[in-house]
């Protein structure tokens, strides 16, 4: 009886142990806003080549309400002005909230963050 109670309780054990590494693999992207002015981000303008209107929000967050006005920057080449290159999901600025907002893994967001960081 009591190797039983000990073989399940190391099963448990063994099943949380599994979840745990399992989460710790997974990288997941998580979407990050700044309440900057754009020309913090390296320079870039509204009439920087590349920066282009967007039609719609790129995906539903609480950074973004109806009726904003959103400008794509991926099209600019952000290692060029953040001089890291890194993997982006988006990044973009709503014109409307003075907010520069991205998805991306930690890795992109800490180096967004490093050159909006306050001066």
């Amino acid at each position: 009886m009591e190797n039983s109670m000990i073989e399940a309780g190391m099963k448990q054990y063994l099943g949380w142990l599994l979840g745990l590494l399992l989460s710790m693999a997974c990288s997941a992207a998580e979407i990050v806003a700044w309440k900057v002015p754009l020309s913090r981000l390296g320079g870039i303008a509204l009439a920087t080549e590349g920066v282009v209107r967007c039609k719609a929000v790129p995906e539903a967050s609480p950074f973004f309400k109806e009726g904003d006005e959103i400008w794509d920057l991926m099209g600019v080449g952000t290692e060029k002005y953040l001089q890291k290159k890194m993997t982006l999901d988006w990044i973009v600025w709503n014109a409307s909230s003075g907010r520069v907002i991205a998805k991306a893994k930690w890795d992109g967001i800490c180096a967004i963050n490093g050159t909006l960081r306050p001066i």
